[in-house]
């Protein structure tokens, strides 16, 4: 059967900068074992091409899928985006077959069955044996009612929940379908690498109250060491990629595979640039290995610390102090790895002096960079079932971005705190004795990415402030950055809340 990948055409948050529109892996996971179950696939990444709705008509016309997938890793605020080309699709042809993934139709799979008659099949959870098995049904004109995981529509009517699928226990035993991608077109923002999003592990064995990703994997796994470098080194030879995302929540979590992958990727000398998500007790416990960090490529961590009051911490089940915090922090600078600090701002309890003590905190802390996101309280967390109705500001999907004020505080008007955000978060960024260290650094490269985060942050501060018009905003960054690159500071530019 002939199967067509769509990436839906959407840009979301300061991301794009660092690492460009990534690499979809999800989609690339679901590729492979099409590919090797012998069935024709493409891969249309809208989101990369930013493709409008005439330009992604044709591309689907023109290939005349049987099946057609949509998918976002950012499966909630793509969610109104993805369902609109699942219409189009209908559209073209009734006779296309449209199958939805992603954590979003996993867990709010009753609301996208009974209003949009356009989806024929949704897949919960990890996708892979799913997708095979249902695609191998289709074409062989088999019973749908015994594939786990699936939720189809009967007759074109009514729908069915099949039974779960168990997680994957080997992830080793699933490939992406690398040869799928034009790899010229994935370049990172900062130092313009070939770009690739891989992972290493599956899931979270953590269970904080904001994240959904824990409920939506269900069980934590990782993959072989070996093989998991054997991909590194096959990208970075095969296709050039010498700068890799780890698209995993926490890969550090066995520290027995996890130190086997450093050793192994600096035994081969493969020179490549490492970017990814660590828990700040990871750090810490590797602090006598943070040169091997080093001397594997990994040039950025972004900490979840999420917050630097302990009060908090407890509060969102973090499971972490803010001793921990501090301490993960210096680690890695005294290591010469640039270091994230990912700072929640926003929640119901969020006030000016609040927010002001938060950036005070930080800012003697230390890292590199400071990451703000808004708070989303996702339908399937804790957080949501914390939140009440009428405290959600906007039920728009695509406004639940983290940088979009949607839970309404108590006691602070949400254009000023975010006003506060941009200023505070400047008068981190352009502390004189922050850029004077940057400048002087030896890093080289830890030198040309930070000063290219900062350079874009400072661009947009100018439009967002001095601009005459929004439009005047749009046409100087589409000058300097291209009309598919995002800034930094995504708020700069556009109407803070609407």
């Amino acid at each position: 059967m002939k199967i067509l990948l769509i990436h839906p055409n959407f840009h979301c948050g300061g991301a794009e900068l660092a690492i460009g529109t990534m690499t979809p892996l999800g989609l690339l996971y679901l590729g492979g074992i099409l590919i090797d179950n012998g069935h024709v696939v493409k891969l249309l990444d809208a989101a990369k091409l930013n493709m409008g709705t005439g330009h992604l008509r044709e591309n689907i016309e023109i290939f005349k899928p049987d099946v057609v997938c949509v998918g976002s890793s950012a499966s909630i605020v793509t969610s109104k985006k993805s369902l609109e080309v699942i219409k189009i699709v209908k559209e073209i042809d009734t006779k296309i077959k449209t199958i939805y993934g992603g954590s979003y139709p996993t867990f709010q799979f009753d609301k996208i069955m009974k209003n949009y008659s356009q989806v024929d099949f949704i897949i919960q959870g990890e996708g892979e044996l799913t997708i095979e098995e249902l695609v191998n049904a289709l074409e062989n004109q088999k019973p749908l009612d015994r594939i786990n995981g699936l939720i189809w529509r009967k007759n074109g009517g009514s729908y069915l929940v099949n039974d779960l699928r168990k997680p994957i226990e080997d992830l080793d035993s699933v490939r992406p379908a690398w040869e799928l991608i034009d790899w010229e077109l994935y370049r990172n923002g900062t130092t313009k690498e070939i770009t690739a999003v891989v992972q290493f592990s599956r899931g979270c064995p953590s269970s904080c109250d904001f994240c959904g990703q824990w409920g939506f994997w269900r069980k934590y796994k990782v993959r072989d060491s070996i093989k998991f470098v054997n991909e590194l080194e096959y990208l970075n030879k095969k296709y050039n990629v010498t700068y890799f995302f780890f698209a995993d929540e926490n890969p550090g979590v066995s520290p027995t595979r996890w130190l086997n992958v450093l050793n192994e990727i600096i035994r081969r000398n493969l020179d490549i640039h490492i970017i990814l998500n660590l828990k700040v007790t990871d750090v810490i416990r590797d602090a006598n290995y943070l040169s091997l960090y080093k001397k594997a490529g990994i040039v950025h961590v972004d900490l979840g610390v999420e917050g630097v009051e302990q009060e908090y911490l407890d509060q969102i089940n973090k499971r972490t102090t803010v001793t921990e915090n501090r301490k993960a922090i210096k680690l890695l600078r005294k290591n010469g790895i640039a270091t994230s600090a990912n700072l929640f701002f926003g929640d119901r309890n969020e006030t000016k002096e609040r927010l002001k003590r938060k950036f005070r905190i930080i800012r003697d802390w230390d890292p590199d960079f400071v990451i703000t996101y808004i708070p989303i309280p996702i339908p399937w967390t804790r957080l949501h079932k914390d939140t009440k109705k009428e405290w959600i500001r906007t039920f728009d999907c695509e406004k639940w971005d983290y940088v979009t004020p949607i839970i309404i505080p108590e006691n602070y008007d949400s254009n000023e705190m975010i006003n506060d955000i941009i200023k505070e978060s400047f008068k981190f960024v352009f502390h004189p004795m922050k850029i004077l260290s940057i400048v002087l650094g030896k890093d080289r490269y830890k030198r040309k990415f930070t000063l290219a985060y900062i350079y874009d942050g400072l661009l947009h501060f100018i439009f967002y402030k001095y601009a005459s018009s929004r439009y005047l905003v749009k046409l100087l960054h589409d000058k300097f950055h291209g009309k598919n690159k995002q800034p930094l500071f995504p708020l700069f530019g556009r109407e803070l809340v609407e």
